[in-house]
């Protein structure tokens, strides 16, 4: 159901179906129960998996326990993160026992550390910048093929 790309296409069908076939009363619906959850998951994932691995990983002082399924760190590690990120704050005493799997499912879904770059970099990576670009008319980050409906 996924590719090096994300999820393929028609998969909420897919999991719609089984879900039909193994529990026949439960109603539930691809869009907009599946969707959802996925989403939610998601949201939830890249929250902990930045506190624990995102680009400053090495001065963070998280972790995480695998028994308690919990994000760990010192109370001056947790003050320090919330105060900019006051989003994690249910991580300090919410355990997430989906994360090592959400680790599989997403892992490839965010770029870390190296791996990482700004809108400024993706404008240079697809062309340079509107100087080097406005002579010929042409826009600096959108193909002359694509259209936008």
């Amino acid at each position: 159901m996924r590719g090096d790309n994300g999820f393929k296409p028609g998969y909420l069908t897919h999991l719609e179906e089984a879900l039909k076939t193994s529990c026949p009363a439960s109603k539930i619906k691809a869009r907009p129960h599946i969707e959802s959850r996925i989403k939610t998951l998601k949201r939830d994932w890249f929250i902990v998996n930045d506190m624990i691995h995102g680009v400053n990983h090495s001065s963070s002082g998280f972790g995480f326990n695998g028994t308690s399924n919990m994000v760990v760190a010192e109370d001056d590690v947790w003050d320090d993160y919330l105060a900019k990120y006051p989003d994690a704050k249910q991580w300090r005493s919410k355990s997430f026992i989906h994360y090592e799997k959400c680790c599989i499912i997403f892992g490839n879904d965010r770029a870390t550390e190296e791996d990482a770059f700004d809108a400024v970099d993706a404008v240079e990576e697809l062309g340079g910048n509107n100087e080097s670009n406005s002579e010929n008319g042409s826009d600096p980050i959108v193909p002359e093929d694509v259209e936008f409906t």
